[in-house]
């Protein structure tokens, strides 16, 4: 059943890069809206939460950084900012249609020595909401921030944010 609620705690900025090479920057409050969505996974109920930000509007824009300052588990940070988990993320234009992307990040928990948890950087925009991101909670500290940057493989004028959390663990949810 699909159930209303807000995120608690939900704080992300994002920093839109236009072909003027000029950062624009926008809050997204606390309390973003989202949905409880459960569905199944080769037999097994998965439950997560899916959220999304507002029609962000700059003309030519090419990418955004998703930073996040924090979570529902405020307890929980590593390396200068709060470590987060995401099952998808997807990127939409005005008219609601995808926009590929590429996505690199300053805190990738797979790629700072510490091991393995969760599918990494492709997981975030492979089409599979079983897989997951996890930002660094070990090994390799990210000096700041955790965040992650999307370059689009075209430029929009507008854009909005689509995400997933982590299936069926709903702690380190930006």
């Amino acid at each position: 059943m699909k159930k209303n609620l807000f995120l608690a705690g939900a704080l992300a900025l994002f920093a839109v890069v236009g072909v003027s090479a000029q950062d624009w920057c926008r809050t997204l409050a606390t309390g973003a809206a989202g949905e409880q969505i459960t569905h199944d996974v080769n037999g097994t109920s998965v439950t997560q939460y899916r959220a999304e930000s507002p029609l962000l509007e700059k003309a030519g824009a090419t990418g955004v950084r998703y930073t996040v300052v924090n979570t529902n588990n405020t307890n929980m940070a590593y390396g200068g900012g709060p470590f987060f988990c995401l099952g998808e993320m997807i990127v939409l234009d005005a008219k609601g249609d995808t926009i590929g992307y590429t996505v690199t990040s300053n805190a990738d928990h797979n790629s700072g020595g510490a091991g393995t948890d969760g599918a990494g950087l492709p997981a975030l925009n492979d089409g599979n909401l079983n897989n997951f991101f996890h930002s660094s909670w070990g090994g390799t500290e990210p000096g700041g921030l955790h965040y992650l940057e999307f370059t689009f493989e075209k430029s929009v004028d507008a854009f909005q944010l689509v995400w997933y959390t982590r299936p069926n663990q709903h702690v380190n949810r930006p």
